[in-house]
């Protein structure tokens, strides 16, 4: 069992995910349904857009790669996620629908909260062993790749990395980014 600090691996991805989890919301808390839509200059896309992306991309990582279920969004929570349409499986569509799609925030959070239960109850039946198994990411142009290797980028990195945009769009805005 890989140990950082006598905490096992999954433990460590645990902590880093549930943290990420916490500055997302904290950052999105104060986000209106008007600025949740609202386009900036440039290739920017409206901070609605990337919440959406990030849910919706460990809604499919760890529902759809990892267990092998519908991901929420076309599942329990179809109809219910806050976004007017689902975002494309092709990631080259994703910079078209972004600017045209409608995130309403406020009415996303539960669905948020849902996604991150599955991947929290995901986590809690893992072990350290489990992260090197692979999982077949061909179908989104990735390849053999390993549970853990998912978990890191597209639950994690990516959370991180889109927390970040919103945090800077917001400040575009007069508003404070993160949440602490």
């Amino acid at each position: 069992m890989s140990e950082t600090r006598g905490q096992s691996a999954v433990g460590l991805l645990r902590e880093q995910i549930q943290f990420a989890h916490f500055a997302l919301e904290g950052t999105v808390e104060d986000v209106s349904a008007e600025l949740a839509t609202t386009s900036s200059p440039g290739k920017v896309r409206p901070i609605g857009s990337y919440y959406a992306h990030i849910l919706i991309a460990e809604d499919i990582a760890v529902n759809a790669f990892l267990t092998g279920q519908a991901p929420l969004f076309a599942s329990a929570w179809a109809e219910r996620t806050g976004f007017d349409s689902p975002q494309p499986g092709d990631p080259g569509q994703w910079l078209a629908w972004s600017n045209q799609a409608v995130s309403d925030v406020v009415s996303s959070r539960d669905y948020a909260k849902a996604v991150y239960a599955a991947t929290e109850a995901y986590l809690g039946r893992i072990n350290d062993t489990d992260l090197a198994q692979t999982v077949d990411l061909s179908a989104v142009g990735f390849g053999e790749r390993t549970v853990g290797w998912l978990l890191s980028v597209f639950v994690l990195t990516n959370c991180n990395w889109h927390t970040g945009e919103i945090a800077c769009l917001k400040g575009t805005h007069g508003l404070k980014g993160y949440p602490f």
